[in-house]
C-alpha cells in the first residue's frame, strides 16, 4: 500500500469525545498563524471534508471554548445576539450565541457553520465585530460589546458553485476581504488508505479492501462536484465501514449497501452501487 504523505494530528478529547483530524497539508498550523494575526478565518470546503472537525480541534489548540451555531434558514440576527422571553411574568433578555462569546473573560473561537444559508442579517451582526472596530452595539441592551485578541471568529461554507449550498446571500467582497480563507479539502486517497489502514491495527487482510473503499469514495466525489449526486462517500463513511467490517465482521459488500442507503433516490443508490461494482483497489 502506498501510504504517501500523511500526517495524524494527536488525539483531543472535547467531552469524552476523541476527536481526531489527519493533516495532510498542514492546515492547522496555517490556522492558528491566520487566527493569531487577523482573528478572523473561513474554511471552505465539499460536504464531509474535514470543516467542522478542524474548527473544534482548533479551538482545542488555541486553549480557548468553542461557540458554535449551525446556520439554518431560519437563522437571523437576533437567533445570533439574543431576544427577549418572558420569564415568571417579566421579560427577560435570553442572551445569542455571539454575546455569550464577546462576554467570555477567557476569550473563545465563534465558529459559524454554513454562515450564508442565514438571513442576510446575518452578515450585518459579522461586518462591525470583524473589521477594525471589534465591537458591537446592541440598542436593546444599551451596550457595547468588545472583542479581544483572544476572541477568534470561525467561518464555515461549502463552495457556492453548487446550488444546494448557495445560501440566502452571496458572500459580497467587503464581508470576505475581512477573513483569511482555507479551502479544506477530502484526504489523498494515499492518506486515506493510510487513514483507514491504521484503524485496522495495520493488518496487511484489509488492504485491498481498504484500497477498494478508497477508489469507491473518490468516484463518488468526482460525481459529487460536478451535480451528478447529492452526496459524497466521506472519511466519515469509510471509517465507519472498516469498524463494522474489521471489529463486527460485516461483509464487505453488504456494508456498502447499508451506506448507499443515506441517498435519496432509487437512481443515486444503483448508480452508487455500481460504482461499487466497478472498483478494483
Amino acid at each position: 500500500m502506498d501510504t504517501g504523505n500523511y500526517l495524524r494530528i494527536p488525539p483531543y478529547f472535547l467531552g469524552g469525545v476523541m476527536l481526531e483530524f489527519v493533516d495532510e497539508k498542514g492546515l492547522l498550523e496555517e490556522a492558528i498563524a491566520i487566527l493569531e494575526t487577523t482573528g478572523n478565518l473561513g474554511l471552505i470546503g465539499y460536504t464531509g471534508s474535514g470543516k467542522t472537525l478542524m474548527m473544534h480541534v482548533l479551538a482545542e489548540r488555541l486553549g480557548v471554548p468553542l461557540f458554535t451555531e449551525q446556520v439554518c434558514r431560519d437563522t437571523d440576527k437576533w437567533t445570533l445576539l439574543g431576544h427577549d422571553i418572558l420569564v415568571g411574568g417579566s421579560t427577560v433578555f435570553r442572551p445569542g450565541i455571539v454575546v455569550k462569546w464577546l462576554e467570555s473573560k477567557r476569550g473563545g473561537v465563534l465558529g459559524l457553520e454554513e454562515y450564508n444559508l442565514g438571513d442576510p442579517s446575518v452578515m450585518g451582526v459579522l461586518n462591525s465585530i470583524s473589521d477594525w472596530r471589534r465591537s458591537i452595539y446592541i440598542p436593546e441592551l444599551d451596550r457595547e460589546f468588545v472583542r479581544t485578541e483572544k476572541h477568534y471568529i470561525i467561518l464555515t461554507m461549502n463552495p457556492e458553485t453548487r446550488s444546494e449550498y448557495s445560501g440566502r446571500f452571496q458572500v459580497d467582497v467587503a464581508q470576505r476581504r475581512r477573513y483569511v480563507w482555507l479551502w479544506v479539502d477530502y484526504l489523498s486517497p494515499n492518506a486515506e488508505r493510510r487513514y483507514l489502514w491504521e484503524l485496522t491495527g495495520r493488518n496487511p487482510k484489509y488492504r485491498k479492501v481498504i484500497s477498494r473503499l478508497v477508489e469507491w469514495a473518490n468516484r463518488t466525489r468526482e460525481l459529487y462536484k460536478i451535480g451528478e449526486l447529492r452526496l459524497p462517500v466521506t472519511t466519515g463513511n469509510l471509517k465507519a465501514a472498516m469498524k463494522l467490517i474489521a471489529e463486527k465482521g460485516m461483509n464487505v459488500d453488504r456494508v456498502v449497501e447499508i451506506i448507499s442507503y443515506m441517498y435519496p433516490t432509487e437512481v443515486e443508490r444503483e448508480r452508487v452501487m455500481s460504482l461499487w461494482g466497478r472498483s478494483e483497489g
